[in-house]
């Protein structure tokens, strides 16, 4: 009787194989990254990339939002990666990294996309909305390798939350910007 090998084994095989062959791994620290970007600031967060493998490999880094689409808004904070294209050598381990820095920037407003459909229509219209309170974002940084014939795609989660303009200072500022316009008015 002749032993047929089980198809279990063979897709094992099959999966297994290229990634022995390729010899190539890839790392992200820290695997989730909370900052909060004060008005008119910068926050500079810094990410370290890691090969222990045995061949350098050439990395594209990007940044993804996962709750901007918010219901007919669509949200676009100032999220920047430098730099989004490296070369990550071969041989470094999380004691010896690779550092890339992740920019988030706060302008107090924020690019929005109001997408209505009329009449089965969808239109597109994009606008800058101010931030009042403060506004949290949830994203994803995403390394994947390009020059390989197996990729690898590391991910780290991303809480950004945007301070913006206190509510009750706006309500103020707003009822003595009227106050001041009237009382100019009336003394006319």
């Amino acid at each position: 009787m002749i032993a047929v090998p089980k198809a279990s084994f063979i897709v094992a095989c099959l999966l297994v194989i290229p990634a022995i062959t390729v010899a190539t791994s890839l790392g992200i620290w820290p695997p989730e990254i909370n900052d909060t970007v004060s008005a008119f600031g910068n926050s500079y967060t810094s990410l370290y990339l890691f090969n222990p493998g045995s061949s350098d490999v050439d990395v594209d880094v990007s940044f993804a939002c996962r709750d901007c689409e918010r219901g007919v808004f669509e949200l676009h904070p100032d999220v920047l990666i430098s730099p989004s294209s490296l070369t990550v050598t071969k041989n470094t381990t999380p004691f010896n990294p690779q550092e890339i820095v992740l920019l988030a920037k706060n302008r107090l407003f924020v690019k929005t996309i109001f997408h209505p459909a009329i009449f089965g229509k969808e239109f597109r219209i994009p606008f800058y909305k101010p931030i009042i309170g403060r506004e949290a974002f949830t994203g994803r940084i995403t390394a994947k390798t390009t020059n390989v014939r197996t990729a690898i795609a590391v991910t780290a989660k991303a809480n950004i939350e945007l301070a913006g303009i206190n509510p009750l200072l706006l309500l103020v500022l707003s009822l003595a910007l009227v106050l001041a316009a009237c009382r100019k008015m009336f003394r006319k």
